[in-house]
């Protein structure tokens, strides 16, 4: 995951809300800061998982 700045996690969310069709909660946006906030960390590792939800 890119290294993202507060503009562009703006932009990103509301892409995010256009493509996922959820609604803009506390709980989307609070779930997109925790992952942004970890991809400093999670860029350094050397393997991830990724968990796809579907309906």
């Amino acid at each position: 995951m890119p290294n993202i700045d507060e503009t562009k996690f703006d932009i990103l969310y509301e892409n995010w809300l256009k493509v996922s069709q959820r609604e803009n909660t506390m709980d989307e946006y609070g779930q997109l800061i925790f992952l942004r906030d970890l991809s400093d960390r999670w860029n350094t590792k050397k393997r991830r998982y990724i968990i796809e939800e579907s309906a």
